[in-house]
């Protein structure tokens, strides 16, 4: 009988364990490509801290709005794909 029971992960769960799961399946949804630009945008505002497009980002999030933050990494992360191709395309 404990083989079983030890198969079933679900079942032993705390209420507040089943909450932190789900949380974490929240950041796997979506397109995929769209959560690559956008984790590849966060990791340049992190490295690239002197550049004009990190400077811009930083500026938005000074404007009081409600959720602003998430608004201005998807829109750098457009402008880093906009750039990285443009880079591409002068070869």
């Amino acid at each position: 009988m404990k083989e079983r029971w030890g198969l079933c992960r679900a079942d032993r769960l705390t209420v507040r364990q089943r909450c932190q799961t789900a949380r974490k399946g929240d950041v796997r949804a979506g397109n995929a490509r769209v959560r690559r630009d956008v984790q590849l945008a966060w990791r340049w505002t992190g490295f690239q801290k002197d550049s004009q497009l990190t400077q811009w980002y930083t500026a938005g999030q000074k404007v009081p709005a409600g959720d602003i933050r998430k608004t201005m990494i998807v829109a750098l992360a457009r402008k880093l794909l906009v750039v990285a191709v443009a880079l591409c395309d002068d070869r």
